[in-house]
């Protein structure tokens, strides 16, 4: 998903020339106020709206409260919430193990790049006045930071994120298992990873959680090597979690990689959209405002 001349033209700042800024607070609020100039009206609500008016349709709920006019503007089935269940509150769920630390050229991490996507989406929640929280994990949960709504919380979220380095192996599906026995109350959970896990055992998580009645967005970041994989010459690569090396002409290799990557995102995706459940590939050369500002606007067309 290298940058079109669309995105240029928007004078969207690219993700490299972003963290030439060393103040994530400032960077965020720059992503946001660059995502909301770009919209005619506010996108706050658009990300939030099954929280604001209604949530998708999950096994259990009763027929009696579906929204059949929403049915016939989008063929997707949601419930009309009561006043009691609006109050929002959000999870960001960032994958910090030590996949995430690759880079392919850019200097610009697959961390670093869902570091600031973090911040971003907790400085855009805490301006539609919902409670945010943020969740960083590698094979367990390593820290944990309850959502709220208020400057000193938002402040401590933004330092958390600052000093975050990547380690550790990656399961998922442990981590989502243990965050859904510890959050109680109905929550957005926004996951931020490489995704780089057995599909099966993530898929199979996010469904129990999806059953709880938690809604879950994922965000699915790439390096860009990793999306068109441009490799020419003879190389040895490492696994960067397992440190186990293979040498291989890439040339050869890079249609069964290009098929096998595809594969891959397509299994995600399949398998999120059968549990409603939201799916945005990133690569890490796009800028964050383009990315949010077209999941919103994919997003509002449910309205």
């Amino acid at each position: 998903m290298p940058q079109t001349k669309t995105q240029r033209r928007q004078g969207f700042l690219k993700p490299e020339e972003i963290i030439k800024i060393k103040d994530l607070s400032l960077v965020a609020r720059g992503i946001v106020e660059g995502l909301v100039a770009g919209h005619h009206k506010s996108p706050y609500k658009g990300f939030s709206l099954e929280f604001a008016e209604h949530r998708k349709y999950t096994h259990g709920d009763e027929i009696k409260h579906l929204d059949w006019k929403v049915y016939g503007r989008t063929e997707k089935y949601f419930v009309k919430l009561y006043e009691a269940e609006t109050n929002m509150r959000v999870y960001l769920l960032l994958d910090t193990s030590e996949s995430m630390n690759f880079s392919g050229g850019f200097g610009l991490t697959k961390l670093t790049y869902g570091t600031y996507l973090c911040a971003a989406l907790a400085y855009l929640i805490n301006k539609q006045q919902d409670q945010v929280g943020l969740v960083t994990y590698n094979n367990k949960i390593t820290r944990i930071l309850p959502p709220r709504h208020h400057p000193d919380h938002m402040a401590r979220m933004i330092n958390n994120l600052s000093s975050i380095q990547a380690e550790g192996k990656t399961h998922t599906s442990a981590v989502l298992q243990d965050l859904a026995e510890r959050i109680q109350k109905r929550s957005l959970l926004i996951l931020i990873s490489d995704l780089l896990d057995d599909p099966e055992t993530v898929l199979r998580s996010v469904g129990q959680f999806r059953f709880r009645k938690h809604e879950i967005m994922v965000f699915h970041v790439l390096d860009n090597a990793e999306w068109i994989f441009p490799y020419k010459q003879m190389s040895t690569f490492v696994d960067m979690e397992t440190h186990q090396k293979i040498t291989v002409d890439p040339i050869a290799l890079r249609m069964d990689y290009l098929r096998a990557i595809e594969k891959f995102k397509i299994h995600y995706q399949a398998g999120f959209s059968k549990m409603n459940t939201d799916y945005i590939p990133v690569n890490t050369l796009v800028p964050f405002e383009y990315v949010l500002s077209s999941y919103l606007a994919k997003r509002k067309k449910i309205r």
